[in-house]
């Protein structure tokens, strides 16, 4: 797995997405090593919001 690959060092955190392993294109991550695909950045980005005070379902 990608995951694999990253522990035995044949790749790099800042080569994979860091929340769902694609290799597609994505943006760094403000506070981690790596980033995340835009699939997983409007996934996190619609959760965070559903999440802040006054705001619960």
């Amino acid at each position: 797995t990608k995951l694999q690959a990253v522990r035995n060092g044949s790749k790099s955190l800042t080569e994979i997405c860091i929340m769902c392993c694609k290799e597609d294109s994505f943006a760094k991550h403000p506070l981690f090593i790596g980033g995340v695909c835009s699939n997983c950045s409007d996934y996190y980005c619609k959760a965070i919001t559903l999440l802040r005070p006054g705001k619960m379902p």
